[in-house]
């Protein structure tokens, strides 16, 4: 069983400090009176607005840039964008820390056949690991029996839990019988129990709630049962939160669990690892896996198992490298073809300019099917012979 004990947090709150309040008991009011000046900060207010949308234009590219300037903040974010992903993607699926019970089978989570050719399970007791080839299912006519029996005794304003990993239709139950006032919590899920370790006035962290009066004796022993409604981890928790029926002090309590455990249906699977601290299991990377260990009612009530993704290397390679490597030298060569044309047209107008500016004739498209015929002028009369036109001059 997962088992852990401390002191009871009722969480942060106001008030004052050690450091606070008045000082020999004097203390001093000043009062100014004066006018305030007012100063006037839209003039900075706009410029930093400037600022900041000149900034995101720059980073989104949506102003004028060089084309170099622009070829560099592909290649950043290209980087960077690789960088983040593929670090936060092997980060989610690096490890996972657990921890069981005897008779405890479980499935584990996050095991990606993308990004993962196996998983390495290291345990600190002997367990079993399976794979199945599809989601497992639970064997809704077959269960698994296991009772085992814990003393507590809790001093003021402490706690001390035990969790169970129950599958969906599984019941535990706790038999208990303290001497002293006790409380009894109930909780379904690991977030829900750290919530109430942070601060145990949590109200809707836990399940239920019982107040344990004092027992003289085994046979007026009260037990307290959980359904499990979905598979999760389940806890009973039992504190000394100072209800004190017999007098201030420690509570002592005799408990006993009994668990009747559903339990896989193991037909589609086949034993990776019978009986072992360390078992890796390979993943394929086409078709659903998945990995169940399983703890022998044998071993140790508190099992603590890590769980590894060995990564799938040319994923990451492929996803991380070539593909932002791709996507930088298209977005490059882009680049360079639209300022290559922009340059082309910028050139192209400034020459025309430069001729128009120096009096050169602008030649145009010819047009083959317009034609132009130029005849010479005609005379009513006939034009004056040399002599005439001689002898007029001479006049």
């Amino acid at each position: 069983m997962t088992h852990g004990a401390g002191g009871i947090s009722h969480g942060g709150g106001g008030g004052f400090s050690g450091g606070g309040g008045f000082s020999s008991g004097m203390y001093f009011t000043s009062h100014y009176h004066g006018r305030r000046r007012r100063s006037d900060n839209s003039g900075d207010d706009a410029a930093c607005c400037c600022t900041i949308c000149y900034l995101v234009l720059f980073l989104l590219c949506l102003m004028d840039m060089k084309p170099r300037t622009r070829i560099i903040l592909t290649w950043l974010y290209c980087i960077l964008g690789a960088g983040l992903t593929g670090g936060l993607i092997g980060r989610h699926h690096s490890s996972l820390d657990l921890s069981a019970s005897p008779t405890d089978m479980r499935k584990v989570d996050k095991v990606s056949p993308t990004f993962c050719q196996s998983v390495l399970i290291d345990s600190s007791s002997l367990i079993t690991t399976y794979r199945f080839k599809s989601e497992p299912k639970i064997n809704q006519t077959s269960s698994m029996k296991y009772e085992t029996s814990v003393t507590t005794t809790l001093k003021s304003e402490k706690y001390e839990y035990w969790g169970f990993y129950l599958l969906e239709g599984s019941v535990a139950a706790a038999t208990v019988c303290p001497d002293n006032g006790m409380s009894l919590y109930i909780f379904k899920g690991k977030e829900n129990l750290d919530a109430w370790i942070e601060n145990s006035l949590c109200s809707d962290c836990y399940e239920r709630n019982y107040y344990l009066l004092y027992c003289s004796g085994p046979q007026y022993a009260r037990k307290f049962t959980i359904s499990a409604s979905h598979s999760d981890q389940y806890y009973f928790l039992f504190a000394n939160e100072g209800y004190s029926i017999i007098g201030p002090g420690p509570t002592t309590a005799n408990i006993r669990f009994e668990i009747d455990r559903k339990v896989y249906d193991f037909d589609d699977s086949s034993i990776v690892c019978l009986d072992d601290f360390d078992c890796d299991v390979p993943i394929p990377l086409q078709g659903p896996a998945s990995v169940v260990f399983y703890v022998p009612r044998d071993r140790s009530l508190d099992t603590s198992i890590t769980i590894y993704c060995r990564p799938r290397v040319y994923i990451y390679v492929l996803l991380f490298a070539i593909l932002p490597l791709t996507c930088g030298i298209i977005v490059t060569l882009l680049i360079l073809r639209l300022s290559r044309k922009s340059i082309q047209e910028r050139t192209r107008s400034e020459s025309q300019i430069f001729a128009v500016s120096n009096g050169d004739q602008l030649h145009g498209y010819a047009n083959e099917s317009c034609q132009i015929n130029v005849s010479p002028p005609s005379y009513t009369d006939a034009p004056p012979s040399y002599e005439d036109a001689v002898a007029n001059g001479l006049k």
